[in-house]
């Protein structure tokens, strides 16, 4: 029986694996894209976010133009095998910000009649 072990770093290895490599990258920020969507897939133990190495460097890639002569030029497909228009195909990480409002509306059992009726009852004061 063969079994896979790859090692898995916390948040704080994890930002210092990446900075090590090139990639600056806050414990912080790994937390808002955990939370926000847009970071690198991560397994949980227990409330622990846990980041393999190689998911780490794919993101890391992922996120990188390639070399550019200027700002204004997209620079070469970074990676592997990739297609020079491969980042535009790519599906956005950024979270519509609608969304996160509702989802957080709705966390906190606010929903859209009871805003309706605060609203009334905060303009008749």
């Amino acid at each position: 029986m063969s079994v896979n072990i790859q090692r898995r770093l916390d948040r704080k290895q994890a930002a210092a694996f990446l900075t090590e490599r090139g990639y600056r990258t806050a414990p912080a920020t790994l937390a808002k894209l955990a939370c926000l969507g847009g970071g690198p897939t991560f397994e949980s133990f227990g409330r622990r976010p846990l980041y393999r190495e190689a998911d780490l460097i794919a993101w890391a890639q992922a996120r990188t133009t390639g070399q550019r002569r200027s700002t204004g030029d997209p620079g070469a497909a970074s990676g592997e095998g990739s297609e020079p228009d491969a980042r535009a195909k790519r599906a956005p990480t950024e979270p519509d910000i609608d969304e996160i409002v509702a989802k957080a509306l709705r966390a906190a059992g606010i929903t859209p009649a009871s805003r309706e009726r605060a609203a009334t009852a905060s303009a008749g004061q």
